[in-house]
């Protein structure tokens, strides 16, 4: 029974993957897929009504195995996964009639409405950028006791303790600052090994917080070469201040974004350059930063530099949102009661996993996940035998396809390599057995700093602009070898015939002479 429901899932999983938007259902799917060769076993009765799935989905002892194992493959090639974890929320429209998780809220909205709060716990790990849990709270602003029992729960659940926190605005709150602040941020483990215990949040414009007054404290300094630095194409101003917020120390990094405060405002001073010159020079001075002017608290005493960076990290962390909302659809929620509402999220976040996993792997075929998965579509198969699938020639598309991603076309595939694959899994680390590989040996993942990754792609437009003069250069050297040619012609036959005009003439004057 437990191996009819999983294999159910994985069902379901799939036909959400691959339909491309297609209203089919998932039993239709089964009979049509090359699943049906694999789930022979499945009760149809599982796949009639996906309320009976996200029923049974949303039991905490799915999530709570899900995310052990997906934390144990994790680790099996980076130890360090789980380490710093960054909190989010995102707003789930309040569709559900009577739903128990709707809750007032603005968050994200033009005005007030019933709404659900969806909190994930995401790891700030650079190369995943994968979530290792999530709650559903009917809250609007995230407070220290959410903090508190998301921590607590990550920590007794799968034995991880978040040492890091990069917020936004709406989690900077006295109780935030007395939980992380210069006096604790560090803290020694049960190993009694010394570890950081950091956060950084974005200081919001509002009274209680130094805002406007650290302004005025860096102005001075705001054009020193000492305090400037670059990233990501953008020259920072950068100051590190100490303060106390709420009574709790803490430093402030002070930042200024010049690039993008002198682009903003030299597009408001065209329309409005009357008004830019009545200002006092004061004022002047202001709307030249105001705009690139932003503030992040923290308790670790790092340069301003690394602490941008650090904090920059966490919008890796939004495209899981934005991947869930624009192309999983994970919002509208449309579910009827707290449970199956619970499965779709649970489902809905599985999914995006496995779809980024999936985008990742494919990205050399240079297409996007539906036409991918489009094209695959039209490559058919037969049961041979008892045993053995056998694959037909697929489409010069398909063949194409297949090369880029490193594989050659295999002539059939055994049905327990397929079935150990699809339903027991394979390491991570390994290439599938049902295709025979032309994949280098994979390379050890190494993390890259920012700076060498834009160097790389400052090397790749570097080459890519040399590409298109190359080409520019052998086409204006055939356009001028098409010219020159065609002017020796013409040149030749101006010349062919004024010696036969000549030959005429002098062939009349010696007719004439001999009258």
């Amino acid at each position: 029974m437990a191996r009819t429901k999983a294999c159910t899932r994985k069902c379901w999983l799939i036909l959400r993957m691959i339909r491309n938007g297609a209203s089919i259902k998932c039993r239709e799917f089964l009979k049509q897929d090359v699943l049906s060769y694999i789930l022979t076993d499945i009760s149809y009765s599982f796949l009639d009504c996906d309320s009976t799935y996200y029923r049974e989905l949303s039991d905490d002892k799915n999530k709570e195995r899900f995310f052990k194992s997906l934390i144990t493959e994790m680790r099996k090639t980076n130890p360090d996964f789980g380490r710093g974890c960054y909190v989010d929320s995102t707003p789930l429209p309040g569709e559900a009639r009577d739903n128990p998780f709707n809750a007032l809220s603005s968050h994200g909205t033009d005005g007030a409405r019933i709404q659900s709060r969806l909190v994930m716990v995401m790891v700030m790990d650079i190369q995943t950028n994968i979530p290792l849990w999530f709650e559903i709270i009917p809250a609007n602003i995230l407070d220290k006791s959410t903090i508190e029992s998301i921590t607590d729960d990550v920590r007794s659940t799968l034995d991880i303790r978040i040492d890091r926190y990069d917020m936004d605005a709406g989690y900077a709150r006295k109780e935030l600052f007395e939980m992380f602040n210069r006096n604790n941020s560090t803290y020694t483990d049960e190993q009694n090994i010394s570890r950081e215990h950091t956060m950084l949040v974005r200081m919001p414009a509002v009274n209680g917080y130094p805002h406007d007054s650290l302004y005025i404290q860096c102005n001075p300094n705001i054009y020193s070469g000492r305090y400037s630095f670059d990233y990501e194409h953008h020259t920072f101003f950068g100051q590190l201040v100490e303060v106390n917020l709420f009574g709790y120390p803490e430093y402030a990094f002070v930042y200024i974004d010049k690039t993008h405060a002198e682009s903003l405002l030299r597009n408001w001073r065209t329309e409005h350059q009357e008004e830019w010159d009545s200002m006092t020079d004061s004022v002047q001075d202001w709307y030249q930063v105001k705009d690139g002017y932003f503030v992040l608290p923290g308790n670790k005493d790092q340069s301003p530099r690394d602490a941008l960076i650090e904090y920059r990290s966490r919008f890796d962390v939004e495209m899981f949102f934005r991947d869930s909302k624009a192309y999983l659809k994970i919002l509208p929620l449309a579910k009827w009661n707290k449970f199956t509402a619970k499965g779709k999220i649970f489902h809905d976040i599985i999914e995006t996993i496995v779809y980024r996993a999936y985008r990742k792997q494919t990205a050399p075929s240079e297409m996007t996940m539906s036409g991918l998965n489009v094209c695959m579509d039209s490559w058919e198969c037969y049961l041979k035998s008892k045993t053995m699938l056998e694959l037909k020639t697929p489409k010069t598309q398909v063949r194409e396809t297949l090369v880029k991603l490193g594989y050659t076309v295999p002539g059939h595939i055994m049905l327990s390599d397929l079935s150990h694959e699809i339903l027991d899994g394979i390491p991570m680390s390994r290439v599938p057995v049902t295709m025979r590989t032309r994949r280098s040996p994979r390379k050890e993942n190494l993390q890259v700093s920012p700076e060498e990754k834009m160097a790389a792609k400052e090397k790749a437009r570097i080459d890519r602009l040399i590409q298109k003069a190359d080409e520019k250069k052998q086409k204006a050297e055939s356009r001028a070898d098409k010219k020159r040619i065609s002017a020796e012609n013409a040149a030749k036959e101006r010349y062919d015939k004024a010696l036969k005009k000549a030959e005429r003439c002098l062939q009349n004057s010696r007719m004439i002479q001999a009258i």
